[in-house]
């Protein structure tokens, strides 16, 4: 498996602690792959991992699509919590052969996604839904990132979950060893707007489903991570 460790990513560090974001090596995670790496990305009802803005919302052009206010090179004013993953993920790529899929219904997000990773290679875009993608037969996936839905209201969104879970072990989609990411799964909005019980929030039926249906759980904080037995 070749997955280039954090040297793409150094530069970003010390701007994601001065925000509070904790980092997390997503290569240490992939490390128990067996072969090289189709990453997957995708989301159905609003973007959080491909760009939704720019810039984070205390600066000018929040929002905006605008592509004036993309720079590039300076990631401290970068929306860290609203899109940034395939920007990243983009960059950790680059020299090898690994294939970075991304999937967004709606053609805007797509295009900013472009945007930010313009003069990247190895990366494909397409706009449709994630049970369209999952269902279509593309081949297995050895890496699988899932942030799809909203936080409010959250039944539709955990419902949506499921579907995509049915579809990932139906159809087989992942790769022996493969990893699915699971974001935001303890964000405290279900809890506080939808006095939401389970600790699992959008994923409450995915994980229980997936994990008796050939996956185990190899992470459990906010974000939550299943590998494939």
């Amino acid at each position: 498996m070749v997955v280039r460790d954090y040297i793409s990513l150094i530069h970003y560090i010390d701007d994601l602690e001065k925000r509070g974001i904790k980092v997390v090596s997503l290569p240490e995670i992939l490390s128990k792959l067996d072969r090289e790496v189709n990453y997957e990305d995708y989301d159905t009802k609003k973007v959080r991992d491909l760009p939704r803005s720019y810039v984070d919302g205390k600066f000018p052009g929040c929002n905006e699509s605008d592509t004036k206010y993309w720079e590039p090179d300076n990631p401290i004013i970068w929306d860290w919590s609203a899109g940034c993953f395939t920007r990243v993920i983009g960059e950790m790529i680059q020299g090898t052969d690994i294939d970075f899929i991304t999937v967004d219904f709606n053609p805007l997000h797509i295009e900013r996604s472009k945007v930010v990773t313009q003069g990247l290679s190895n990366i494909e875009y397409h706009v449709m839904s994630s049970e369209e993608f999952l269902s279509s037969g593309e081949g297995q996936i050895d890496f699988l990132y899932m942030d799809t839905g909203d936080m409010h209201p959250i039944e539709p969104t955990a419902e949506l979950h499921l579907r995509e879970a049915q579809l990932i072990a139906g159809c087989d989609i992942m790769s022996k060893n493969g990893v699915i990411l699971i974001d935001d799964v303890r964000n405290t909005t279900p809890k506080i707007v939808d006095n939401e019980e389970s600790d699992y929030g959008k994923a409450k039926y995915s994980i229980p489903f997936l994990m008796k249906n050939g996956f185990e759980l190899v992470m459990d904080e906010y974000q939550v991570v299943l590998q494939k037995k």
